[in-house]
């Protein structure tokens, strides 16, 4: 009887207890974490946000009816890369240092990732899907499973890396991850996981799966709001980039275009959407069959927005709402209770340190994103009145750097590296951003208040101009040099480069300044094609040529396009050098006609961002082009005309005369070496 008076008294102490202990407990347990990022979708895709009638997300809105959505999240860079080193780092893109889609990558030693602290502390990490920084897709540090691809992937054939393994498969690439996810989070373990899914989709090319092809066969798009944007009285880039005159022809204002509601493209980015939905209820169904589903935060997010139609824009990248504002909802009901909305707003910089704290980890003070638990439960006593935007010139140019901020009631965005006017927009008056304050009287004290805003964002963030390498850096190197004599069917590149030129149709040649020289016709143009060493991506470069004019406008040579991109030309007999660094162009110019006869031209972009131009080795002219070509063009080098997308408006000529001794350089000539290259 003793034994089981004892049992008794066992039972009567377990059932005293109070329930609060074991919630306490509850609270301690360490949560297996799964965090799904999808590629540009925008705040309301989803169906639970209602943004376009007719989609059906039903799983990824189970997350978000049994947890909390967080109506107002943004990411502090609209643009892939930047923002999935954010997530992962939990500071600014000018802190982890990746600020273009690139191949730039985080420096894991100094911003380390979320997933490696998680790792340290006991945690079973694996990173599935598109991690789009630098061009390789081997694992990176924190994962103890990996399961990438180089760069932005394929939907179709993915070429595969597994744990450094490299393969292709015929599967849909988004059904490869959501198999993968679906096999880890089966695993039989002790320790918590984290899970990283992060898919392509649904990035351009808008490519959905077989079985969903033939969904939403009769969707129709409502003209957004502000598509009849008229851009007056704001910044001329934006209306430069819709003008038909593009940069060189800005009007004061866009007249009205039609909007057509079948947009069979659109179409497919829904569907795309889709095989995401797919994944997350197959993920769902997993936890429950192996009783983890309450004990696993379930995270899901884009990693930047979207436009389409908005401001007559598609792509992400601008300042406004629709590609600044990201879906960002959580599942994890020991903490978060059902239908729990927070308008606080809420970064994807704070996904590291919320993760962090959520797992017990101490938030390292590197980081600058701040845990949304305290938002998990009701309103926090403090929490972010601002956040700093920034953005930076990418493989779109026609895009300028960017820095703003964002209130809840105001956004201020200014443009500090071309001249152009800010933007200043009352949110809360003017939700879709239509017009322009910045410039109106009666506004500039608000507008005054949110450029100490701002100061105030980059001081906070530590914000540093980008380092940019100096002439010492890039030694000045010949990269391509055409002599043309004895040229074939192939015009070889004597710099050691292999930057041969292919003609565009039978050339011909006459006696040059050095042995032959090529007659130009004004029809018939070499090319070299695009090549790392030719690249003038962020550089200062040079190029140089004998010329012996034969009419007074042509094209030398050109590079690039109305985007990016520089020409060397004759206008009017005198000679041209224009440079394209942001589709705007800079454009210096010899004061004086060419005399008769052969002449040594030099054009170069300088370490200090100067276009330069020398005739026969002399200074002609110089002008500010204040930043360098921020991308590689996509055309190649042409001589003697442009025969790709025209760097110059008006369809300039070819060039009509002779051409000897081609030379192209990274990096900048001294004063002396300009001289050598012109002497006979």
């Amino acid at each position: 009887m003793k034994k089981y008076g004892i049992i008794i008294l066992m039972v009567i102490a377990l059932v005293c207890i109070p329930l609060t202990v074991f919630a306490a407990e509850d609270k301690r347990r360490r949560p297996n974490i799964i965090f799904i990022l999808v590629d540009d979708l925008r705040y309301d895709a989803p169906s639970y946000a209602n943004g376009f009638p007719g989609i059906r997300t039903p799983n990824i809105d189970r997350i978000a009816h049994e947890g909390v959505i967080f109506s107002n999240a943004f990411v502090c860079i609209s643009l892939c890369s930047p923002s999935r080193a954010s997530f992962l780092t939990g500071v600014y893109p000018h802190i982890h240092g990746v600020r273009r889609n690139e191949g730039e990558e985080i420096d894991h030693a100094v911003t380390p990732t979320f997933p490696m602290y998680l790792r340290d502390s006991g945690y079973e990490t694996a990173f599935i899907g598109k991690w789009h920084m630098s061009n390789y897709s081997g694992p990176r540090p924190g994962y103890d499973y990996w399961l990438s691809f180089k760069g932005q992937g394929k939907y179709e054939k993915p070429d595969i890396n597994e744990n450094g393994t490299s393969y292709i498969t015929n599967e849909y690439l988004t059904t490869v991850l959501n198999s993968k996810a679906l096999q880890f989070i089966r695993r039989q373990r002790t320790n918590p996981f984290c899970l990283y899914l992060s898919h392509k989709a649904v990035h351009e090319p808008f490519t959905p799966e077989d079985s969903h092809k033939t969904i939403y066969p009769d969707m129709t798009f409502a003209k957004p709001a502000n598509f009849d944007d008229t851009f007056e009285g704001k910044p001329a880039w934006q209306r430069g980039s819709l003008a038909k005159g593009g940069a060189d022809r800005v009007p004061a204002s866009i007249p009205p275009v039609p909007w057509n509601d079948k947009r069979p493209k659109q179409v497919d980015y829904f569907r795309a959407l889709a095989s995401v939905d797919d994944g997350i209820g197959a993920i769902f169904k997993a936890l429950e069959e192996t009783g983890q589903l309450d004990d696993t935060i379930i995270l899901f997010a884009g990693d930047n927005g979207f436009l389409h139609g908005e401001h007559r824009r598609g792509d992400k990248r601008v300042a406004y709402e629709e590609s600044m504002r990201i879906p960002f909802i959580a599942r994890y009901p020991r903490q978060i209770k059902p239908g729990t909305a927070v308008r606080d707003m809420v970064l994807n910089i704070d996904l590291a340190p919320t993760l962090l704290d959520l797992a017990g980890i101490p938030i390292p003070k590197q980081m600058q994103g701040l845990s949304m638990l305290p938002l998990f439960g009701g309103k926090p006593s403090s929490w972010r009145s601002s956040f700093l935007y920034e953005y930076y010139v990418d493989l779109t140019p026609s895009i300028p750097m960017m820095l703003g901020v964002r209130t809840p009631e105001w956004k201020y965005v200014t443009y500090p590296d071309i001249d152009d006017v800010p933007e200043l927009y009352q949110l809360l008056k003017d939700p879709k951003e239509m017009t322009n304050l910045a410039l109106l009287p009666a506004y500039a004290a608000a507008r005054d208040t949110m450029q100490r805003e701002l100061d105030a964002a980059l001081k906070q963030s530590s914000f540093r101009v980008e380092e940019e390498r100096s002439a010492a850096d890039i030694p000045a190197e010949l990269v391509l040099q055409y002599t043309f004599d004895g040229a074939g069917v192939k015009i070889m590149d004597v710099s050691g480069h292999s930057n041969d030129g292919t003609p565009s149709a039978s050339t011909h040649y006459a006696p040059g300044i050095h042995g032959d020289a090529l007659v130009c016709d004004g029809k018939t143009i070499i090319t070299a094609q695009k090549s790392e060493s030719l690249s003038p991506r962020d550089i200062p470069f040079t190029v140089s040529a004998w010329i012996k004019p034969g009419r007074k406008n042509g094209v030398i040579l050109a590079r690039g396009g109305a985007s990016l991109g520089f020409a060397l030309s004759l206008k009017n007999g005198k000679p041209v050098f224009t440079v394209r660094a942001n589709s705007i162009p800079a454009s210096v110019s010899a004061r004086n006609e060419l005399p008769e006869g052969w002449t040594h031209i030099t054009a170069m972009l300088t370490s200090k961002r100067e276009l330069k131009l020398f005739i026969n080795g002399e200074a002609a002219g110089s002008v500010p082009s204040r930043r360098f070509i921020a991308a590689d063009p996509n055309d190649g080098l042409d001589i003697g005309g442009d025969g790709g997308s025209p760097v110059l408006a008006g369809n300039a000529p070819g060039f009509n005369g002779l051409i000897d001794d081609v030379q192209v350089f990274r990096g900048e000539l001294s004063i002396e070496a300009v001289r050598r290259n012109a002497q006979h």
